[in-house]
């Protein structure tokens, strides 16, 4: 498979990052934003049942590839999983978990319990809203964007390792073998939006990491200070990314899902615990039961906007990431069994989500509750993400806590972004992981994808229209859409086809003329030749 360094696809997105950063610089960016956060708000009311109606084909989706290609090994029979269980468990966390989870695993159930859905009966600040409030974030966070992660990494992993096409939209939909002008233009719309969400991302954490280590005594950010942080943080992707997963991605990964166990147990054992678990286990047995009206929910019988603003944004989102997260986790599902890959990497992955969403959900819950609304008008006042800091503030020894919050954010970003670039850099350059032109085409998309990135969210941050690319990266909702569909289709070829799957791939037969004589002339002659040459070992005389 020949290197082809594709260059368009990788220029795209860091134009529109341009064009972002100087209608920001130009101080038009609030008018930008109100324009992409209206035309989101139309493209869920208009589209909005087409996101569920192709979600809840996915949950099926991915549950038959589970049921019946389980037993498929993925890259052969022969091949075995080049990591732990637990190794597999904290990759499949470290690259679905950004910064989204652990700002709105507080702030969601907050809006929910004080906004909760009309047509649903459920009164404000009462304990069935809270309830409620827990398990729709369950849902949206849990549930959705590991469907989606395991159907593009299922799809992902059979065609590249089991059917040898390509790493590309353009391979696993259509599975071409060359790069075509559709898959160009497939890939480029993925990048492009990804690109801007991570830039966006990259803008948040810069943001919060500055802005709480000013809690500790530290100066007011300044655009030199965040250009120090976001360098540094720049250096850890790319030394993340760019490298094997089994390496230093693997470590950051084990890290923080250690770090996540330990800050869950200590919010459990110096919180509100009985708050926490009893609403929590009730929230988890509610969504079991709840599940399939939930995901089907769109509220198109009334006029209220929750399902749009909250359900259906989520499926978005979760379309739009899930291919790169995908193909990232298809390379390191190498070796597993489809049903094996699916456990590990995003079932137990689902669980610790949940888990998280009810500890962290619960803290703010309790605390919102007792504070009469404390954490909603810190909301209102600030942002989504205030509701984590005033809710880890509040907890005795929450200064503890903040530190061990302000290293769990730097790195779920750095492992988040470090898979976003692994398979930036494959669709960039997609050819035989050990050619040495393909190694070295990789390494320069990893140097421009992350100076890129590092430059526009740290001109983001300083400038504060982080925002303004976020709200326009979640228009690539859209295209998303049909790109799911794509690998719907494509995972419907592989449950039709499953012997494809494990066929071994015999050589060619290749004819060989040759006269048996000749043969035999040709070895005598080698072997005298041998005899020729090998020195004569001389007697010694016997004294």
């Amino acid at each position: 498979m020949a290197t082809q360094l594709r260059i368009g696809v990788l220029v795209a997105p860091f134009l529109a990052l341009f064009l972002v950063f100087v209608t920001g610089w130009l101080g038009v960016g609030p008018s930008l934003s109100n324009i992409a956060d209206e035309s989101l708000a139309w493209l869920m009311h208009s589209l909005g049942w087409a996101f569920v109606c192709v979600g809840v084909i996915a949950v099926a989706a991915t549950i038959a590839l589970y049921a019946l290609l389980g037993h498929v090994r993925i890259g052969g029979s022969s091949l075995r999983p080049g990591h732990s269980g637990f190794s597999s468990v904290a990759i499949g966390v470290a690259a679905s978990t950004s910064l989204g989870l652990l700002f709105w695993a507080t702030a969601e159930p907050i809006y929910h319990v004080h906004q909760p859905p009309s047509a649903l009966g459920f009164s404000p600040l009462t304990e069935d809203a809270q309830i409620f409030a827990r398990y729709a974030t369950m849902i949206h966070w849990a549930v959705i964007a590991n469907v989606m992660n395991a159907l593009c990494m299922t799809v992902f992993a059979l065609t590249i390792q089991n059917l040898e096409r390509r790493p590309t939209l353009d391979g696993a939909i259509f599975r071409a073998d060359t790069v075509r002008p559709v898959g160009s233009v497939l890939d480029s719309f993925l990048v492009f939006f990804a690109t801007l969400m991570a830039a966006a991302a990259f803008a948040s954490c810069i943001a919060a990491l500055s802005g709480e280590m000013t809690r500790f005594g530290s100066n007011e950010p300044n655009p030199a200070a965040l250009f120090a942080l976001a360098l540094a943080l720049v250096f850890v992707i790319f030394v993340t990314g760019a490298r094997p997963i089994r390496t230093v991605f693997a470590v950051l990964a084990r890290a923080a899902l250690v770090l996540m166990i330990i800050m869950m147990a200590a919010t459990l054992v110096i919180g509100p615990s009985t708050d926490i678990l009893g609403g929590g286990l009730q929230s988890i047995w509610q969504m079991l039961l709840s599940l399939p009206s939930q995901l089907t929910y769109a509220g198109l019988s009334n006029a209220d906007p929750w399902p749009q603003t909250w359900t259906m944004t989520h499926w978005g989102n979760a379309m739009l990431l899930a291919p790169l997260i995908g193909l990232f986790l298809s390379r390191a599902a190498r070796g597993y069994r489809v049903s094996d890959a699916i456990f590990y990497f995003s079932i137990i992955p689902a669980g610790i989500t949940i888990c998280w969403i009810m500890v962290f959900g619960g803290l703010a819950l309790s605390i919102d509750e007792a504070t009469n609304g404390s954490i909603w008008t810190a909301i209102n006042r600030g942002s989504a993400d205030d509701a984590a800091y005033a809710a880890l503030w509040s907890l005795p020894g929450g200064e503890s806590l903040m530190i061990g919050f302000i290293i769990l954010i730097a790195l779920a970003f750095a492992t988040f972004a470090a898979a976003m670039l692994h398979a930036v850099m494959r669709i960039c350059a997609p050819g035989e992981d050990s050619d040495l032109s393909t190694a070295a085409s990789r390494t320069s998309i990893a140097t421009v994808w992350c100076a890129g990135v590092g430059l526009s969210g740290w001109g983001l941050a300083s400038n504060g229209i982080g925002q303004v690319a976020e709200i326009l990266a979640r228009l690539g909702s859209l295209p998303a859409l049909f790109v799911t569909v794509g690998f719907l289709i494509a995972a419907l070829r592989l449950i039709l086809r499953p012997r494809s799957l494990t066929e071994v791939k015999k050589p060619d037969a290749v004819k060989i003329d040759f006269d048996f004589g000749d043969v035999v002339h040709e070895e005598i002659t080698d072997i005298e030749i041998d005899k020729a040459a090998k020195p004569r070992r001389r007697r010694r005389k016997s004294a």
